[in-house]
């Protein structure tokens, strides 16, 4: 479910994902709605199964919805389509193309898709759906992370490190064990590189305006 509505006077700088016991909710400030999705149990579990043609077929390339249908949570499908765009732009040596292009633009595009496949599972897996088989590729990450904390890499991975960092714990997946890396740091040392680093982050924030005043001059150029 989908529910546009006027935003506030107080304008929340941040998108939220919040986990019920019917599912998600995601809402999005943007400037001048708020857009706000809920799942429930037995959407979720059909999302993750989700959907997905070949893209790149003769003279027609089917961009974002066209290619793959994923359910809406934290808003992917623009990024998709953005990826798409991308990735024809670089394979595209103008009108002449053969099927060596098409065969790479459908091999890369189907990595992107998968991987943001496995984002979202991870979500839906977590929040309760009944799904009996992890996909290969979360199975493998949720494998690595738990081991040592470590994600491993994809081609085509469409998030940053962080946004999966920060997901798995904020689901309550943490490692069993450090990385002997991390653990050679002097714990004391590492505890004050933290602490340096939250008062940089904290004095940085004192410098610039306030979040709807930025907006403001953003919209004025």
């Amino acid at each position: 479910m989908a529910v546009r509505d006027v935003p506030g006077d107080a304008v929340d700088p941040l998108d939220r994902a919040e986990m019920f016991a019917t599912g998600w909710r995601w809402q999005s400030p943007l400037g001048d709605r708020t857009r706000s999705i809920e799942l429930s149990d037995d959407t979720a579990g059909v999302a993750v199964h989700f959907g997905r043609r070949t893209p790149w077929v003769g003279n027609t390339l089917a961009i974002g919805d066209a290619a793959t249908a994923i359910d809406p949570l934290f808003g992917t499908a623009l990024h998709l389509a953005h990826d798409a765009i991308l990735l024809a732009l670089d394979l595209l040596p103008g009108r002449d193309f053969g099927q060596a292009e098409v065969a790479e633009y459908n091999r890369r595009s189907r990595a992107v898709s998968t991987r943001m496949r496995d984002f979202h599972a991870l979500h839906h897996l977590r929040a309760g759906s009944k799904e009996a088989e992890l996909p290969k590729g979360l199975a493998r990450t949720l494998e690595q992370f738990k081991r040592r904390g470590r994600l491993p890499p994809f081609e085509g991975e469409p998030f940053e490190a962080d946004a999966w960092l920060a997901s798995l714990i904020g689901l309550g997946l943490t490692p069993d064990a450090i990385d002997p890396l991390s653990a050679s740091i002097d714990p004391a040392r590492a505890a004050h590189a933290m602490d340096a680093l939250a008062t940089r982050l904290a004095e940085a924030t004192e410098r610039v305006p306030p979040y709807p005043q930025l907006l403001s001059r953003l919209r004025a150029g």
